[in-house]
């Protein structure tokens, strides 16, 4: 199977979504942590909000 290799964050929390500047309408993850080998690490970093993937939304829950 495929590896993101990527860790990231629920955006449950809206004070935390405001945090990390998302309206709240806005849905998606946090970027925790990526994994220096992965491919995504040329394109994602710490911090990073993924919203969505592939065209597909990504919810705050990560779904």
């Amino acid at each position: 199977f495929p590896i993101l290799g990527v860790e990231w964050q629920k955006m449950e929390n809206p004070d935390l979504r405001k945090a990390m500047g998302m309206t709240p309408n806005q849905k998606g993850v946090r970027v925790r942590r990526v994994e220096p080998t992965a491919p995504a690490s040329q394109f994602l970093k710490p911090s990073d909000i993924i919203l969505s993937f592939d065209g597909i939304d990504i919810a705050n829950d990560g779904t």
